[in-house]
């Protein structure tokens, strides 16, 4: 049976608190392994911290809207908001060779998202900014 939930935080980094509740809360119902529940709240805090950081520079109150689903032993997440069209993923990989002082700053949060996460997909729709990611994480 498919488990859902919405979450809508305000462009504010107080928020991320109330997203990582939500997620324990969700993973916890869905006794989804804590591992995963950090690492996916890792991802999911980097995108955020982004978006209210870099997606509006009008200094209005934004909202970002979170979807988390959970079905087939497969977590389908979507984060949805109203910013500057921006699709992280065509950021390059960060060059992880060179040392962090001669590596050019950013990237490694997207990095990781892609890195933890089994499919990322971005598309621009209707003015929103919409990043599906899917985690197959067992019965």
């Amino acid at each position: 049976m498919a488990k859902n939930r919405t979450l809508i935080l305000q462009n504010n980094l107080d928020e991320l608190e109330k997203l990582s509740m939500a997620l324990e809360e969700f993973f916890e119902e869905n006794d989804i392994a804590p591992p995963i529940l950090f690492q996916v709240n890792l991802a999911l805090d980097e995108l955020v911290t982004n978006i209210i950081s870099y997606g509006h520079s009008d200094g209005l109150l934004h909202e970002v809207v979170i979807e988390i689903g959970f079905a087939d032993s497969t977590l389908s997440l979507t984060v949805s908001d109203d910013g500057v069209a921006f699709d992280p993923l065509d950021i390059p990989d960060p060059d992880l060779n060179q040392s962090a002082e001669d590596r050019e700053i950013g990237g490694l949060g997207i990095h990781f998202v892609r890195k933890v996460m089994d499919c990322v997909e971005y598309r621009r729709l209707d003015g929103r900014n919409l990043l599906s990611l899917k985690k197959v994480v067992g019965s």
